[in-house]
């Protein structure tokens, strides 16, 4: 988040400016990579002067540079961004995690939600699916994961989405939200190719019917 003048504050995640869940992961990837690089090029100029990391998410993206894990650092910003919708969705929206949630916020930043069966111990019932991020079904992070999962399901039906997302998060409204993307979709919603429609296929629709 940055700080404006006037007091308010201004997410740095670029929500609006894309559809893409993995290209906004990939652009605030950059952004934290540039920030990290910038404290460790001025930390190798000062060593004496070492700047300490203040802020958890930078510190863990430095572990994972120094074992050049890039996997893990998509990872980290994932969980930043996720982390950041929820101070941008108070200070734009005024709405937090609901109440009757009963939300917890994790050492990542990140609300869970404990479901009824957060004690099973059946092996289908993942540590993910029993506490499940809460995401503010408001803010346009609600939106992006809908349609990451609408593409990754191939444009399936609104039950498939819907038991894919919740596997790991928890959307209020969340069948509205996909319908509403399911609605949007260009894919989806393009018309079925029907044998017989141009002049080229008049010959062979002939031969079938006959």
């Amino acid at each position: 988040m940055e700080e404006k003048e006037n007091g308010e504050y201004e997410s740095i995640v670029p929500y609006s400016r894309t559809n893409d869940m993995r290209k906004l992961t990939t652009t605030c990837n950059y952004v934290l990579r540039f920030v990290h690089s910038c404290i460790k090029k001025r930390n190798n100029r000062f060593p004496t002067r070492q700047y300490s990391y203040q802020s958890t998410t930078l510190q863990k993206y430095d572990d994972a540079d120094k074992e050049n894990d890039e996997v893990t650092k998509r990872r980290i910003t994932r969980t930043f961004i996720i982390a950041d919708h929820y101070r941008d969705s108070k200070h734009r929206m005024n709405e937090e995690p609901p109440a009757h949630l009963k939300p917890v916020l994790t050492p990542e930043g990140l609300y869970r939600h404990s479901r009824p069966y957060v004690n099973s111990r059946h092996p289908r019932h993942s540590d993910e699916m029993k506490r499940p991020i809460i995401i503010i079904h408001k803010h346009p992070l609600a939106r992006l994961l809908v349609i990451e999962s609408h593409t990754s399901l191939l444009h399936q039906g609104v039950k498939d989405v819907i038991s894919d997302i919740q596997r790991k998060y928890w959307i209020t409204k969340l069948g509205v939200i996909v319908k509403a993307v399911r609605r949007q979709c260009v894919t989806y919603n393009s018309p079925t190719f029907k044998l017989g429609y141009s002049m080229m296929n008049a010959d062979l629709k002939t031969i079938i019917s006959k």
